[in-house]
């Protein structure tokens, strides 16, 4: 399976952060994820890269992530889809979702 989810927000907190949002809301899910990240240069030459994640998720099972890093303006969702399809991957394989969706499903 090969997963799609939209731009992922990373947000930088300090413990004293962490301690208060555990606090104020309740858990819903635990996911334990294991990821094995590769990098593939493009040659087109406007300084972007494609990263593959291999993960395994518990519960959920392994699931492949390609993604395709450099300029905000460009996508590159047809060479992303190349690549897939390289890889042995079909657009039914595509999940447009993300793992905690999953999990509570």
């Amino acid at each position: 399976r090969i997963l799609s989810h939209r731009q992922p927000l990373t947000l930088k907190v300090d413990s004293s952060e962490a301690e208060r949002i555990l606090k104020t809301y309740n858990q819903v899910a635990v996911l334990n994820k294991y990821r094995r990240h590769f990098q593939k240069n493009d040659t087109v030459g406007d300084d972007h890269f494609f990263s593959l994640h291999l993960d395994k998720v518990d519960e959920l099972g392994e699931f492949t992530e390609i993604r395709a890093r450099g300029s905000s303006e460009i996508t590159h969702t047809g060479e992303l889809l190349k690549l897939a399809e390289e890889l042995g991957f079909k657009t039914s394989d595509i999940l447009e979702v993300n793992y905690l969706s999953l999990a509570l499903k």
